[in-house]
């Protein structure tokens, strides 16, 4: 067996439509049916028919659709695996509208078509309202099964994160069950898990609900895992943004809202529709100007924590060797990435001051930041832009091994080691006392020797510890405040999704007025034609043979007269 991924050929419609019948059908997935139906019990027909669509749509749509084969060379070059990637530049569900999604390769008016429609519907759902952005979407995939765990599917999933990453696209696609756990190994998360449901329409015969019952049941149930893969593939939890959450993702569906409310006909509607966007639109500003606020304000207490209660064994570091600054105790922090460990030595370096110095800012700091820490959150790094400071510092929360840690120089009393608890004592939840330089315990080094270093005294340890406590109050506080943020957040998406439905359902409604007012100017068209019809026959009557016609029509009019007054006033004298 020697399997090679090539670009689908005009011939290979035929084999390539067979290929995907037997994988979907081995074993049996009973959505497959709403994609290829079984049309009048002719399944050969019914093949043509399905090969027949893929190959016009994949005309149409190419280069931006692009199917891509995996065959055996040792078979004569049989297909064995295909994938349909389709590359979206701009926002695909622009203008969406969910009353067009029609399955209308069924036939017209079956319940077949009503249930493929709610099906499609169903599927499309979730991306329609996060796929909102250029990305690459994974349409069709498939390995027959005497195929199956040879690699197949990692040759074209290969080639379409490769073609993501390059072109610095997100990826999208909708799993199965069979099929996820393959994707998660390409970097696929799993963003909405749902099944798909197909709701009976109302007003149905009796005979109708048994047909629509049927075709429920040769389609239906299906479970539609929708995965999402960031730009580059990585995703790390609390880390890595998801685009359709943050606020701006809100800002921006609300201003489509606004836009299509412009086209309420109805002015009482539309002034209530568009009262309430505002109403979201002010929520989402203050939300913008509330994390602003954290940001500038968190970027500020780090900084004046960083000068307050730098201790002299850090401010006498930057003189430190590199075989001394393996012996410093690590932090939590410090586990994180090799850049975030350079990066803390240079702030380390630019925070020297004199001692006097240093003494009058740290009571000055110390004021500022527990006045702060009362009432700021600190934002997670999920809010921070590309140009904040904190993203790093806040991203992990991991713990370097403890095992090889030095021996400080001088003995600590019990009652030192009682008032000064560990990094690792002191760590909660998400974040940790180590994520502001102003919490970090002073560092101990070992027994070499090294003269610029000086132990503290057993009151400054204290006081120390003091303010290490002030910032794990202060981070549990923080903590609460963001989650009530977050709540705050879902609580207006979830309002934005129903002011969605709502405005969705009044345009429906505006759609039987619209009808109506269209069959009126229907009708008055009609009249006017009528009406311009015989004003022409009038008018040739009256112009078309010249002065000879009005001549002729006036002797008309005068006869009709004479007749008519002979029958009034002659008529009753006669005698016969």
């Amino acid at each position: 067996m020697h399997l090679e991924h090539l670009p689908l050929g005009d011939a290979d419609f035929p084999e390539l439509t067979r290929a995907l019948w037997e994988a979907y059908e081995t074993p049996h997935q009973p959505f497959f049916r709403a994609y290829c139906p079984i049309l009048n019990n002719d399944r050969e027909k019914s093949i043509a028919n399905s090969e027949r669509l893929f190959e016009e749509e994949y005309r149409g749509e190419f280069p931006k659709a692009q199917w891509m084969k995996v065959v055996d060379t040792d078979a004569d070059n049989k297909i064995v695996g295909a994938a349909l990637w389709k590359i979206y530049e701009t926002d695909p569900f622009e203008g969406y509208d969910e009353e067009k999604v029609v399955a209308d390769w069924h036939p017209e008016g079956s319940m077949g078509r009503v249930v493929a429609t709610g099906f499609l519907r169903g599927v499309t759902a979730p991306r329609a309202k996060m796929a909102r952005r250029p990305h690459i979407f994974l349409n069709i995939a498939f390995t027959i099964p005497s195929y199956r765990r040879r690699g197949v599917g990692a040759l074209f999933l290969q080639w379409g994160v490769d073609k993501a990453d390059a072109m610095g696209l997100e990826c999208w696609l909708d799993a199965t069950d069979y099929g996820r756990p393959v994707y998660e190994r390409y970097g696929f998360i799993n963003v909405d898990d749902r099944h798909i449901e197909s709701p009976m329409p109302e007003g149905l015969s009796e005979t109708e609900m048994k047909e629509f019952e049927a075709a429920r049941a040769e389609m239906l149930p299906a479970h539609n895992s929708c995965m999402w893969r960031p730009k580059g593939g990585v995703y790390t939890e609390g880390v890595t943004e998801k685009p359709w959450e943050n606020i701006e993702y809100g800002r921006n569906l609300l201003l489509q809202l606004e836009r299509s409310s412009s086209e309420i006909k109805h002015p009482q509607r539309k002034q209530t529709v568009q009262s309430d966007l505002s109403q979201k639109r002010q929520q989402l500003k203050i939300l913008r100007q509330r994390l602003d606020d954290l940001g500038t304000q968190a970027h500020a207490r780090a900084t004046a924590a960083a000068n307050t209660a730098t201790p002299e064994s850090e401010i006498d570091a930057s003189i430190y060797t590199s075989e001394d600054e393996e012996d410093i105790l690590p932090t939590p922090q410090d586990s994180a990435t090799p850049e975030n460990t350079s990066s803390r030595a240079s702030t380390s370096s630019a925070n020297v001051r004199d001692d006097s110095k240093q003494t009058g800012e740290k009571e000055a700091s110390t004021r500022s930041e527990r006045s702060l820490s009362s009432t700021i959150p600190t934002p997670p790094s999920s809010t921070f832009g590309p140009g904040s400071v904190h993203g790093e510092e806040f991203s992990s929360n991991t713990l370097r091994s403890r095992n090889n840690i030095p021996t400080p120089t001088t003995a600590h009393t019990p009652t030192e080691t009682a008032s000064h608890p560990t990094k690792a004592t002191m760590s909660t939840g998400t974040f940790s006392a180590s994520a502001h330089p102003a919490a970090s315990t002073p560092t101990y080094t070992s027994a070499a020797p090294n003269p610029p270093f000086r132990p503290h005294p057993s009151s400054k340890i204290g006081a120390d510890a003091s303010k290490e406590l002030d910032s794990e109050t202060s981070l549990s506080i923080d903590r609460q405040e963001q989650e009530s943020l977050t709540d705050s957040l879902l609580t207006l998406a979830a309002q934005l999704k129903t002011s969605t439905h709502t405005f969705h359902t009044t345009l429906e409604s505006e759609k039987s007025v619209l009808d109506r007012a269209v069959e009126g100017l229907d009708k008055n068209t009609s009249g006017l034609e009528s009406a311009g019809q015989r004003m022409g026959m009038l008018r040739r009557m009256s112009e078309g043979r010249g002065w000879w016609g009005r001549m002729l029509m006036y002797l008309w009019i005068f006869g009709l007269w004479f007749v008519a007054i002979m029958i009034v006033y002659v008529g009753p004298k006669l005698r016969f």
